[in-house]
Parts: C-alpha cells; sequence; structure tokens
C-alpha cells in the first residue's frame, strides 16, 4: 500500500507536469499571437505603401513630397535603386535658427486666431 508521502509526491508530480503542459500551451499562444501581430504590421505597410504609390502616380505635389521623404529616410543602397533613389541618402537641411523676437509669427494655418 502507498504511503501518505508517495501519494503526495505522485499527486504533486503530476500537477507539476499539467503546469509544464499549461505553460507550453502559454508559450505557443505567445508565439502566434507575436506572429500574427508581425503579419498583421506587414500588411499595414503594404496597404499604406499601395496608396500612397497609388496618390503620387497622381498627385505631381504628393509625388515630389513622397520622394523627398523616401530620399530622406532611405540608406541601404539596395532599398534606394529598388525605389530609383539615386546616389547616398541627403542629410536633412540643417535647422533655420530660431525666429528673432521682432519677428512676425506665422500665420495659423488652421484659420483660427
Amino acid at each position: 500500500m502507498s504511503s501518505p508521502d508517495t501519494l503526495e509526491s505522485d499527486r504533486l508530480k503530476r500537477l507539476r507536469q499539467q503546469q509544464e503542459a499549461l505553460a507550453q500551451k502559454i508559450r505557443l499562444e505567445e508565439s502566434r499571437l507575436k506572429e500574427q501581430a508581425r503579419k498583421d504590421e506587414t500588411r499595414r505597410k503594404i496597404l499604406a505603401g499601395a496608396v500612397a504609390l497609388d496618390l503620387a502616380g497622381r498627385n505631381p505635389q504628393f509625388r515630389a513630397l513622397l520622394y523627398e521623404a523616401l530620399n530622406l529616410s532611405i540608406e541601404q543602397e539596395r532599398d534606394r535603386a529598388l525605389l530609383g533613389l539615386t546616389g547616398p541618402a541627403t542629410p536633412p537641411p540643417p535647422a533655420r535658427a530660431a525666429q528673432s523676437a521682432d519677428a512676425k509669427p506665422l500665420p495659423d494655418s488652421s484659420g483660427s486666431g
């Protein structure tokens, strides 16, 4: 017949096995959620890029703005070539000096003010 210590150790062993099985299920679910989040982020980027490229094809001002932003941001030569950007990434222009106290402030573009 089993002693109380043996029963307790068997029960503890089963509980630890259940705990490990549950921990494995948690790891798998966390992994699945991370993978889905990565796929969702990639899809958002693809859709946003498609919309931006379509708009750039129809709007010259947006195209200039988009390619200026890309030129400033994309550094890898392979990526620059893919986007038709030539030469090294253009560094942003130096920051303008702070407005002097006697200079007039720029008007508020929101129309309130």
